[in-house]
């Protein structure tokens, strides 16, 4: 009788691609950023535009709407095409989200394919991608770290199988993806690393890592480019050109020099250890093969410059580079590095039974507790993939409030999906304890008629406006349907 051949990677990958999507239906959010990328996208499709009704944090209180600059514009793009057919924004961009999930976990299963992991490793790194908390968290959101993932990952899988089978057709496909890449995020331009470790490595011709270059940094040129123009800055929160801010772990050590000195130590020892492992397989008795050694140094001085990269653009933005979110595109590929050695050592001939059976229960504890965590509020009633109650609250408002008193724009909090159904300029008060007499007052005289619009949870904010609806300053309507309160001025 023929043996069945069972394909346990296949299995094991149909099987992440559906929990993975099980996790995206019950957690999905929307994000500052996600609306703003949703909102873009509606937007164009409906006004020909490429425009926000906020900018988040609000850079000012005046009734504008303002450019999409701050971010590169690929997910808006992936999403227009998707909201032209299905009209509905957040469907749509749970649709996109959807192909976007079943293609990084494909691509995940590609790229160890064809750096030939094996078998176990292969499952493996599949299900820490799926299922490590910071690679689950941005999976489940709509932002551009996954998408982001994908391509860059998809470019280095097919550099090395066009070096490997000495054939030029990948590379159209290469170039693709390194342009869509850095049309999604700016850190796309350090994908350059990739090409040129490449040609430094396998003799790869001098024009390939020229037009290479160029397909990493053209979205980038031309999205500044345009932005410069039309609007004479780069983004509008950037900080290119202006004073850098270059201390970027200044919080951290603050935060760690009020941590017990043990703990200190501690963290201090771990660094040492993980870098000490990193660094074994260059040198002496652990050193890798020739071919082995590449493929590795590929993989860990791309994370160094993604790592260094994230920082270098947090001296020209806001944002919080040390974030795990941000952080994600980099562990990738120091998860590749590691997986990559302990495969690659599991394949030697040393009589190292014991440690083999101790790293494998070790990589087992870390995927059990990687998806404990992450399904420890799964509720399998994908209730969230109804369509947010803003729609249908901003349906009515526009049939009465909107209609009536012809608003220049109005006040809200964190929530930020009222953008996406909402058709005013929104100021965003994200401190509530801003808000205050002396500033409502101020507020006033800004626009025409702006109202305030803030969730009953928000029990600061709504008490500080309660107290100016006694002072006669306000008026409210509670919406008990949307849990939603709505402030006017009295004299409206």
């Amino acid at each position: 009788m023929k043996s069945i051949n069972i394909k346990w990677e296949y299995i094991a990958l149909v099987f992440i691609m559906l929990f993975s999507l099980i996790l995206w239906f019950n957690q999905n959010v929307i994000y500052p950023d996600s609306a703003t990328y949703i909102t873009v996208a509606k937007n164009y499709l409906k006004y020909g535009e490429l425009f926000q009704w906020v900018n988040w944090p609000s850079a000012t209180y005046l009734p504008i709407k303002e450019p999409f600059t701050d971010f590169a514009p690929g997910l808006s793009f992936l999403l227009i095409p998707i909201m032209y057919i299905f009209k509905e924004p957040v469907l749509s961009a749970v649709i996109l989200q959807s192909l976007i999930i079943i293609g990084y976990n494909f691509i995940i299963y590609f790229t160890l394919k064809t750096f030939n992991f094996s078998k176990t490793f292969i499952i493996i790194g599949m299900l820490l991608f799926a299922f490590l908390p910071n690679f689950n968290a941005v999976s489940t959101r709509f932002l551009t770290e996954i998408p982001f993932i994908s391509f860059s990952l998809l470019a280095l899988a097919l550099l090395y199988k066009s070096v490997q089978t000495k054939t030029d057709k990948y590379w159209t496909y290469i170039w693709c993806s390194l342009f869509i890449a850095s049309s999604m995020k700016y850190i796309g331009i350090f994908n350059i690393i990739i090409v040129l470790l490449f040609y430094l490595f396998y003799n790869m011709k001098l024009r390939k890592l020229i037009i290479s270059i160029i397909f990493c940094a053209l979205p980038v040129v031309l999205w500044f480019f345009r932005n410069y123009v039309l609007y004479h800055f780069i983004t509008n929160s950037h900080n290119l050109g202006k004073k850098l801010d270059i201390d970027v772990f200044s919080n951290i050590i603050t935060k760690l020099a009020a941590i017990n000195p043990l703990l200190n130590f501690i963290l201090l020892f771990v660094i040492l250890i993980s870098f000490t492992l990193l660094i074994l397989p260059l040198i002496g008795k652990f050193k890798l093969e020739n071919n082995n050694k590449k493929i590795y140094l590929v993989f860990l001085i791309t994370f160094i410059t993604h790592f260094l990269g994230i920082i270098v653009l947090n001296t020209i933005s806001k944002t919080d580079a040390l974030g795990m979110r941000l952080l994600s595109p980099s562990l990738a590929f120091l998860l590749l590095a590691i997986i990559y050695l302990f495969d690659y050592y599991s394949k030697l001939p040393f009589n190292l039974k014991k440690l083999r059976i101790f790293i494998n229960i070790c990589f087992v504890l870390i995927i059990a507790l990687s998806v404990l965590i992450s399904i420890r509020k799964l509720e399998l009633n994908f209730s969230n993939l109804d369509l947010p109650q803003e729609k249908y609250l901003w349906k009515e408002l526009n049939s009465n409030l909107i209609s009536v008193n012809r608003p220049s724009h109005y006040y809200t909090e964190f929530n930020l999906t009222n953008q996406i159904y909402g058709e005013l300029p929104m100021r965003v008060i994200y401190n509530e304890k801003w808000i205050n007499k002396k500033l409502v007052l101020k507020l006033k005289t800004i626009g025409h008629q702006p109202f305030y619009l803030y969730s009953n949870n928000n029990v600061i904010a709504i008490d500080a406006l309660d107290k100016l609806v006694k002072e006669g300053i306000l008026t409210k309507k509670v919406y008990r349907k949307y849990d939603i309160s709505l402030y006017n001025y009295r004299n409206q």
